[in-house]
């Protein structure tokens, strides 16, 4: 039987349509394979912004329930008694003084190393400064600022004690030691907290100062926003943001003040105090400033009008007052 021969065209037609059907295929292929990639692509990209989504409302959810529980908080809860964890860096010795209560009868006492007491006086009782326990940069700031006034005491104090040790063996040693006691120079430091809605307010007291008085700072922190509130939202809080309401009822006060305590501490002129209480009421409340009082010889120069709230919403004006010595504190509580 004769074969049969098949042509080249056939062969070259054969061909062509394997190679187009090896295309078509890889086509078909790709497709599936782009189709299925952008599929992924898809749930990637809804799982990311569902995971974003979820970490934003979880975010939210934390914000609301921190404050939620800073509004549950008791005030001895938000504000505590701060620990710098103090080290004088002085060693042990021993000194003599002479008790003055006690028939002037010559005592010894020892000094310990590093330690915070010499005497009867403990740094941390003497000199208290609070630590407010919310986390925020506008409170971190703030407790920036009481450390750098428990700072300058502490330096009081290691000057004390160094000044113990150094006058041991001099012979006007209690006369040196009498004038540089820093509790009776300076005055203790203690604070106090109020807690009123959503306003937490803290005062440092300094003081007495003799011819002085007390010296005050004052801060404002708003729990739902755990920033620190400045004198014209506080104002705002309390419906004292008109300038005329609040300035009469300044005077008033300083009126009142006048009459029950003027003469003793501070000027009798009404008029003198309420143009001291106009020209410092826009200063700055933010800023410590404990150098421009501490080393001014123009102490009125760095008075300021200062505001807190008390626990019964009212609002409380730190007033400086007109004195022989340069200025006086006065708490105004604005009915």
């Amino acid at each position: 039987m004769k074969e049969k021969k098949i042509s080249l065209t056939t062969v070259l037609l054969l061909f062509i349509i394997l190679i187009l059907v090896i295309l078509i295929m890889a086509g078909i292929i790709y497709m599936q394979n782009k189709e299925k990639e952008e599929n992924i692509g898809e749930e990637k990209r809804e799982n990311i912004y569902n995971d974003d989504y979820e970490e934003l409302n979880k975010d939210d959810d934390e914000e609301k329930n921190e404050q939620n529980d800073l509004a549950k908080m008791d005030v001895d809860e938000l504000v505590d008694d701060a620990d710098y964890n103090y080290s004088t860096g002085i060693d042990s010795f021993t000194y003599t003084y002479t008790d003055y209560l006690d028939n002037q009868k010559e005592k010894t006492v020892k000094y310990e190393k590093n330690s915070l007491s010499i005497g009867t006086m403990n740094f941390n009782n003497t000199f208290k400064f609070p630590y407010i326990n919310i986390n925020s940069e506008d409170v971190k700031k703030v407790n920036n600022e009481i450390k750098t006034l428990s700072d300058y005491y502490f330096g009081l104090f290691v000057d004390y004690v160094e000044l113990m040790r150094d006058t041991e063996n001099s012979a006007n040693k209690e006369w040196e030691r009498e004038f540089e006691v820093p509790e009776a120079v300076y005055g203790p430091v203690d604070y106090s907290v109020y807690l009123y809605d959503n306003i937490l307010s803290v005062v440092i007291k300094e003081g007495p100062f003799t011819n002085y008085g007390y010296i005050y700072y004052t801060y404002n922190i708003d729990l739902n926003t755990k920033k620190v509130l400045s004198n014209k939202d506080l104002l705002k809080e309390t419906n004292y943001d008109s300038e005329d309401k609040l300035n009469n009822a300044v005077k008033k006060q300083i009126e009142e003040a006048c009459e029950e305590n003027g003469g003793i501490n501070f000027s009798t002129d009404v008029n003198e105090n309420y143009n001291l209480y106009l020209k410092n009421k826009d200063k700055n409340s933010a800023a410590i400033g404990i150098t421009d009082w501490h080393y001014s010889d123009k102490k009125l120069d760095s008075y300021k009008v200062q505001y807190f709230i008390d626990d019964l919403g009212k609002l409380n004006v730190v007033n400086p007052f007109s004195s022989e010595a340069g200025g006086y504190y006065e708490i105004l509580t604005l009915d």
